[in-house]
């Protein structure tokens, strides 16, 4: 089995595809997104994160059919242009009421964020076919020294 590595660019569209999976029935997803085009609005949405947001920051961490998104300390906001870009995605795929939900869940996220500079981990998935029963839970152990 490969070991876990930082993923690079080129892993960008399977990490989106990661997070797609592995949220897909996550209640709070379920929240936020209704029923209909669900994995169409959650491919456009972890892709772009993947794309543009967490796999550049260099602190993904993939291992076949799963993926941990950590934001380093001292990480700076989104630039402008790629605030509009997302707004622009969201607009395109997500109905007015999911992006009102986002956006209640963004500011529920951020009033309990911890202040101080630190590691966070913003995303961790297995896709279904990596859910095996334990042999990915130990080789992230085995990995983390655990």
């Amino acid at each position: 089995m490969t070991g876990v590595r930082i993923a690079t660019q080129e892993d960008a569209t399977e990490v989106g595809r990661v997070l797609t999976d592995g949220f897909r029935h996550d209640p709070v997803t379920n929240w936020v997104l209704d029923e209909q085009d669900r994995d169409h609005k959650l491919e456009a949405f972890f892709g772009f994160l993947a794309r543009e947001a967490l796999v550049p920051l260099g602190a993904t961490y993939v291992l076949p059919g799963s993926c941990a998104a950590w934001t380093p300390p001292g990480t700076s906001p989104w630039p402008d242009e790629r605030s509009e870009r997302f707004r622009q995605l969201l607009v395109g795929t997500w109905t007015a009421i999911e992006i009102e939900r986002l956006g209640i869940l963004d500011e529920a996220m951020r009033e309990h964020h911890p202040q101080e500079d630190l590691w966070y981990l913003s995303s961790v998935a297995t896709a279904g076919e990596a859910r095996d029963g334990g042999s990915l839970r130990r080789s992230w152990k085995c990995r983390s020294g655990g």
